[in-house]
């Protein structure tokens, strides 16, 4: 099993990983089976922090995070692994105020 560790940038301020526009979650899980486009796809681990920050407790030292990808059609997905060193997740709304994993995207998801 690839334990392949990357670094991700996270444009999603609300969500319980977040820290210093990184993840901090050990491990991700970015969906969309069938993704053609970024915007199909969705950060699956998103929590939404309400008014907390970062609560989870974790440190983002070093934002490694294991990553686990769905979207089956992205040039980057090795057998369910991302194989780029570093993707960025950002999320569709205005306010980057998500109120779920669906308006989360993987920003380097490429055909």
């Amino acid at each position: 099993m690839n334990n392949q560790k990357n670094d991700v940038n996270c444009g999603v301020t609300d969500c319980a990983y977040y820290s210093d526009a990184k993840c901090t979650a050990s491990r991700i899980e970015i969906g969309g089976k069938d993704a053609t486009s970024a915007d199909a796809t969705c950060c699956e681990t998103f929590r939404n922090s309400g008014n907390m920050v970062n609560s989870c407790g974790c440190s983002a030292k070093g934002g490694q995070t294991e990553i686990k990808c769905h979207a089956e059609e992205c040039k980057h997905n090795s057998e369910l692994k991302c194989m780029l060193d570093g993707i960025d997740v950002s999320c569709s709304c205005a306010s980057c105020d998500c109120g779920s994993s669906d308006q989360t995207f993987c920003a380097s998801f490429k055909l």
